[in-house]
């Protein structure tokens, strides 16, 4: 091994961490022939440290160097028969340098041409030879005597910059970059001694840029080490603190392998590496594929029809207001028009499932934020086996939760209709926007005033979910001081709005509070509004939604 020469042991190590700087320092330490700085001048141990410094330069993508290192080894080792050495010299220089450049076939060609020359079977020399067939490569043509192999590549732009840069100081100047750039006084003292001192200089600071690569890659193996340890839901915490941005996570999760998108955008962020934007989203909730088609019937619509159809259809003035008031207009209508849409459907529980099956986990994590689901329940949910399957379980339980709340609410309003005399029922569903001819129909029905209380149940339904569901689209575009200020005018505590600032998701959690604030009381044993936990493998039911 080097010939005995402990810097090839110490080089060797260096180029298996991948400190490539430190390797190739002691591989010239070596190459020289002063014996009182372990140098050497025997033929073995010299072409066995060019074989290596072949190695460390084409890590270093010095791809000219490289392949002149091995075949100074190649050469030496013709001259004196050395032929295994020979073949490790060629060997490396295909793998490493002829490969990435066009040149494989001659590399095996050349090989080929030196193992006819021993007399060893080709079954013993095969596992020498880093899993290549002997007996393919001996029966391989002859290489061609006039073939040419051009190993000056042009410099990257980034390099022939700083090398021009470099080219315009004088020594003293270099000498002082080489030495910000971390090179060795001992290496600055062997470039006094060359017989071009500035070229020298230039080649160490050039090595020393590239070092510099190589130590960040091997700072982000060590990283990505690091990580791989990590759940998903403690990766996207530390993505947060390294200021990865939320449309980068949601990305994150459509990918084929969760945890290692994460981990990539955390390397990224760490690496002070800017990670490419997402696409912008747009600032509205995602309600999904079946919405689409609805979409883009209403973009094609005046701002005009489209307030006429949300009248039409029972959207609160109110809101429709405010849709007015904000700076894309048009959008927010639309969006009120969806929400209506939306809330007017009451799918049933499988309809819903089937519906939620066809979305990708990033709409239906967009689905579930507008819904109001919490961050930690969907963080909870990420970290399950199945993160599709619980979020679709979260949304479920959701609506069903909904529902019976809704349920309880309606018991109490039928309550209250039921006391009523027919003639106020009859004004109030005037009020409501019942027309004469539906008035009149339900005048002349069996039991006219269950009708009458029917009817009026069915439009509050409506209205109420509706309005919520307009309520929350509108409260999603508002920053948060506005919602704080609409949350105190709802009557919210100032405690339950401290509270709020230590939760995972503020914002969503505040447009909780304006919500609950705005229900109208409900009968004793009404089954409040729902709150979520995550769903996965192992969970009981009593933790899908947590009910007081």
């Amino acid at each position: 091994m080097g010939g005995a020469n402990p810097l090839f042991a110490v080089a060797a190590v260096c180029e298996k961490l991948g400190s490539f700087d430190r390797a190739l320092a002691y591989i010239d330490a070596a190459l020289s022939t002063d014996l009182t700085r372990a140098g050497t001048s025997l033929p073995g141990p010299r072409i066995l440290f060019n074989i290596l410094r072949g190695r460390v330069l084409a890590a270093l993508d010095r791809v000219p160097e490289a392949a002149d290192a091995f075949e100074t080894a190649a050469l030496s080792a013709h001259e004196y028969g050395i032929r295994m050495y020979e073949i490790f010299s060629l060997i490396d220089l295909k793998l490493c340098v002829l490969d990435h450049i066009g040149h494989g076939d001659h590399g095996l060609r050349r090989v080929g041409d030196v193992l006819r020359l021993l007399e060893a079977p080709p079954e013993r020399l095969t596992p020498l030879l880093k899993g290549l067939n002997v007996a393919e490569l001996m029966a391989s043509p002859p290489p061609d005597p006039n073939y040419m192999v051009v190993y000056d590549l042009p410099e990257t732009s980034g390099s022939a910059t700083l090398r021009a840069e470099l080219s315009a100081l004088k020594p003293k100047a270099l000498k002082t970059r080489a030495r910000e750039g971390g090179v060795s006084e001992e290496l600055l003292e062997d470039a006094d001694d060359a017989d071009d001192v500035k070229s020298a200089l230039i080649r160490l600071i050039l090595d020393a840029t590239a070092s510099k690569t190589d130590r960040e890659r091997a700072g982000r193996q060590a990283l990505e080490s690091e990580l791989a340890e990590l759940k998903p839901k403690a990766l996207k915490k530390r993505a947060r603190s390294s200021g990865v941005g939320e449309d980068l996570l949601e990305d994150a999760d459509d990918a084929d392998d969760v945890k290692a998108a994460i981990i990539a955008l955390i390397v990224s962020a760490e690496s002070a590496e800017t990670p490419k934007p997402a696409p912008a989203a747009e600032d509205r909730p995602h309600f999904g594929r079946a919405t689409d088609t609805l979409r883009a019937e209403l973009s094609a619509l005046r701002l005009k029809e489209l307030r006429k159809r949300a009248r039409d259809s029972g959207v609160d003035s109110t809101l429709l207001e405010d849709a007015a008031d904000s700076d894309d207009p048009k959008s927010a209508v639309i969006e009120l028009l969806i929400a209506d849409q939306l809330s007017s459907a009451g799918p049933s529980e499988a309809d819903l499932r089937a519906e939620l099956e066809l979305l990708r986990l990033k709409e239906l994590r967009g689905r579930a934020k507008a819904a109001g689901i919490s961050t930690d329940a969907l963080e909870d949910a990420a970290d399950s086996d199945d993160p599709k399957s619980a979020v679709i379980e979260l949304l479920t339980a959701d609506q069903l939760a909904t529902e019976q709340h809704t349920s309880g609410a309606m018991v109490a309003l039928r309550a209250e209709l039921e006391a009523m005399r027919f003639k106020e029922l009859r004004e109030r569903a005037q009020e409501s926007g019942v027309d004469s001819v539906g008035l009149e129909k339900i005048i002349d029905d069996d039991e006219p005033k269950a009708a009458l209380i029917d009817v009026l149940l069915q439009r509050a339904a409506a209205r109420s979910t509706s309005v919520q569901a307009q309520q929350q689209t509108l409260l999603q575009g508002l920053p948060l001081k506005e919602l704080r200020t609409k949350a105190k005018a709802a009557a919210v505590s100032e405690e339950a709005l401290d509270d709020a600032l230590d939760a995972e998701d503020v914002k969503a959690t505040v447009i909780d509070l304006i919500l609950d604030a705005s229900r109208p009381p409900l009968p004793e044993g009404t089954p409040p509004a729902p709150r979520h936990q995550a769903v996965g493998p192992g969970r009981g039911d009593d933790e899908h939604v947590e009910s007081a």
